[in-house]
């Protein structure tokens, strides 16, 4: 009987032992592989590299587009100021040498730069007015349909005062001055051309009728007018 009991008893703490055994198996982690390790470090600095390479090239992507929108913006710039130097030079003031007007009836304001300029220049062309004169120089002469002569010119005062009621008769020669292209009277009275300052020029237009018209064909590319003149200050 004692027997029996002992060799229960060997059994128990046998079984025992073995269950303590495979718990501790089960609990222990396997342990790890160095090559795996490595690899899997490898791979990871890869990443990271594709990571870092990437944000690289959004950078000097971000930073080429900026570059080219400071060219743009620069270009453009430019383009503003070329047009404006343009600009510039298609209304620029011709220097005031010489002092004119257009008259009484005629607002300055309502012509053109260009008209404004090409008198400008042709008035300065001409110098000082001749002192203690009144100097009537044509600038621009055609017939017309009807046989009108036309003169386009400069009526400018030479005197130190001011002058108005002005009556000219006047002879247009040609270059050479022998012969007569047309004659004529002109009353200039100051409720119509105004007083003419000193020194001051007038853009004025001469019409001589067909009856005072000498030559109807003659070449007016240059021609002198001649003027026997009587005025009032």
């Amino acid at each position: 009987m004692k027997k029996i009991i002992m060799l229960f008893s060997l059994l128990f703490i046998l079984g025992a032992c073995n269950t303590d055994g495979e718990v501790k198996s089960s609990q222990e982690e396997p342990e790890s592989d160095p090559n795996q390790e490595l690899v899997e470090d490898d791979e990871q600095e890869k990443s990271n590299e594709e990571d870092n390479n990437s944000e690289d090239e959004q950078s000097n992507e971000s930073n080429e587009e900026d570059t080219a929108n400071e060219n743009q913006g620069s270009k453009d710039d430019e383009d503003v100021e070329e047009n404006n130097d343009e600009e510039g030079k298609g209304v620029a003031s011709v220097p005031v040498k010489q002092l004119f007007d257009f008259g009484p009836d005629v607002d300055g304001s309502q012509l053109s730069e260009e008209v404004k300029n090409e008198m400008q220049l042709k008035v300065n062309e001409l110098g000082d007015p001749m002192e203690d004169t009144i100097q009537f120089n044509g600038f621009n002469a055609f017939y017309r349909d009807d046989g009108t002569l036309t003169v386009e010119a400069f009526i400018r005062n030479g005197y130190h005062h001011p002058i108005w009621d002005i009556t000219a008769t006047l002879k247009v020669k040609d270059k050479s001055g022998e012969e007569i292209l047309a004659n004529g009277e002109f009353i200039l009275p100051k409720d119509e051309f105004g007083t003419l300052e000193p020194t001051v020029s007038r853009v004025w237009a001469l019409n001589f009728m067909p009856e005072q018209v000498m030559n109807s064909n003659a070449d007016l590319s240059e021609y002198i007018i001649e003027a026997d003149y009587e005025y009032n200050y």
